[in-house]
């Protein structure tokens, strides 16, 4: 009789260990589930960004080893020199910028940096007129904000991060 209760008890015991563990497989957020191709998309374009800055100084050392004056820095597009106001005409620039971004299927999120987020800094500094929006090159928490609140505005929900359905929808509000 006491067998009986041992076995009895392990077999209740065991039923609960079952329990907890198929609670535990289904109740656990399954996170952020990433696309290869996307890893490995956005891996190349920081390999690209990095190649591309270290062009640019190299061509800054050129530029200051055969010319003694100062190489003429250009604002940023979509900005003037007076006031920082973001400029709405003549953005064709940018919209072949940010399609370029579409059609490599560039995602970006925080951490990122680079041209491809100051292509993007650019668009903010235009949709947000209203807001001193900083073009830096770095994919921060302010970017970050930005993007979400736009995302919001214009597809109904996002989370921040940047994947070709933003550039899509920032290129299309760009030639509204």
């Amino acid at each position: 009789m006491n067998e009986f209760k041992y076995q009895f008890v392990n077999i209740i015991l065991l039923g609960l260990l079952g329990a907890g563990v198929y609670w535990a497989f289904n109740s656990i957020d399954n996170g952020i589930i990433y696309d290869k191709n996307a890893v490995v998309g956005e891996e190349i374009g920081i390999e690209e960004n990095k190649e591309q800055e270290q062009e640019q100084e190299q061509e800054q050392e050129e530029i200051v080893l055969f010319d003694n004056t100062k190489p003429e820095i250009e604002e940023p597009e979509g900005v003037t020199e007076e006031n920082n106001e973001p400029v709405v005409n003549g953005n064709s620039e940018l919209v072949v910028d940010l399609q370029k971004l579409v059609d490599k299927k560039t995602t970006m999120d925080s951490g990122a940096s680079g041209e491809n987020v100051g292509t993007v800094q650019k668009f903010l500094a235009l949709y947000f007129k209203d807001k001193n929006v900083s073009i830096d090159k770095d994919f921060g928490p302010t970017t970050k904000r930005l993007v979400k609140q736009f995302q919001q505005k214009e597809l109904g929900g996002g989370g921040g991060n940047i994947g070709p359905n933003t550039l899509k929808a920032m290129i299309a509000w760009l030639k509204k």
